[in-house]
Parts: C-alpha cells; structure tokens; sequence
C-alpha cells in the first residue's frame, strides 16, 4: 500500500523509525483497518472513526513528508466510505479514491525525492478496477494549491492508460 510506504519514507527523512509517535501509531492502526477491510471485513464507524482521528492527527503536524503520510493513512481508511460512483457532480469523491496515492506523492517531494518516479510508482499498482471507477467521475478541479495538481494528473493518467 502507498500509505504504508509513505510513512516508510517519512521515517527515513526524520534519520530514524518512529514506533513510538503517536502519529504513527494512529497511522498504522487506521491502515491496519483499512487492511481488514480489503480482506473482507465490514464497513463499520470504527473504521471512519480510525480515518477522522489520524485526519486530525495530521492536522497537529507540520507540513513536510510525516504529514503527508499521516494523510495518506487517514485516506487510505476513508477509501471506503465513497459515495456510490457517477453523476456529474462527483468530481469531489476523487479524493476519497485517490487521496492516498496524492499524498504519497507529496511525501515523496517533500522528502526529496522524485515525484515522477513517484507518479510512476502510483502507476504500477493502480488495479484496472480503480481505473474503470475512476473513469465514472468527472475530472477534478485542479484548484491553486499542489494537491489538486497532483489529484488531477494522477486522475488523467490513470483514466487515460490502458
């Protein structure tokens, strides 16, 4: 999972594992939910609530790659209270179905890192049934701010590859 990878990669831009932060640890258990829920598991508030706590978690930290991470957890989780797929006014739940991968690559720019091969990476595991839900919705709105830059070109590539 990108999100697992993104907190990997914020550990290592801090010289060090952080086990022991409370960011972490939210972090982890909100994908470990998310993990139970891909296995089968129920749709459940303590799942949304495990997505809401690392969401406000996040919001404590400063921006850089940990924040990014904590935020691709916390969308990670939230991926499975998507609203059901079409209409021309769902252009927003892009983000439940990508947030992960958009952080992602933002933890990997924060870091330092190459937000191509980023994007690339985001390319090699997207499920061709991500791809064909993805192409229900309408294209995001980019907006001013980097994250929707990067929502809308991983939107564009992913609906427009094979």
């Amino acid at each position: 999972m990108l999100a697992r990878e993104s907190l990997d990669v914020a550990a290592m831009s801090v010289d060090g594992a952080l086990d022991d932060d409370a960011a972490t640890i939210a972090a982890t258990s909100a994908l470990d939910a998310a993990a139970a829920y891909i296995a089968g598991g129920t749709r459940n508030v303590a799942l949304r609530k495990a997505s809401m706590d690392t969401f406000r978690i996040a919001q404590t930290i400063e921006r850089g790659p940990m924040f990014h991470a904590i935020h691709a957890a916390s969308a990670a989780v939230g991926a499975a209270f998507l609203h059901p797929p079409g209409g021309s006014t769902d252009a927003h739940q892009t983000k439940h179905i990508l947030g992960a991968a958009v952080q992602y690559v933002l933890c990997i720019e924060a870091s330092g890192g190459d937000s191509a091969a980023a994007v690339g990476s985001v390319m090699r595991c997207i499920p061709d049934a991500i791809k064909e839900l993805l192409r229900m919705y309408p294209e995001p709105v980019a907006g001013k701010q980097r994250y929707g830059a990067v929502l809308v070109m991983l939107y564009r590539s992913i609906t427009q590859s094979e």
